[in-house]
């Protein structure tokens, strides 16, 4: 599309991806399953990428999703 100067994909476990030469990326998507967000890990997950991997991740904004939320799970 275009794109290919532009954007870069790095597919992987970020707690397993380092960026070469000290260069951080302007924002990071992550992909999140389970039905419930704390379960897999995730926040720690994504908290970790956002304070390695990216420039300013202080900003919400640059985080996708930037919020993950639990409206209601089963105890048993």
């Amino acid at each position: 599309m275009g794109f290919d100067n532009v954007i870069t994909v790095l597919e992987g476990f970020s707690l397993y991806i380092t960026l070469p030469n000290g260069v951080k990326a302007d924002l990071a998507v992550a992909e999140i399953v389970g039905s419930v967000a704390s379960k897999e890990g995730a926040y720690a997950t994504v908290l970790d990428a956002h304070r390695r991997l990216v420039k300013e991740p202080e900003r919400a904004r640059l985080w996708i999703p930037n919020q993950i939320q639990v409206y209601a799970a089963l105890a048993l």
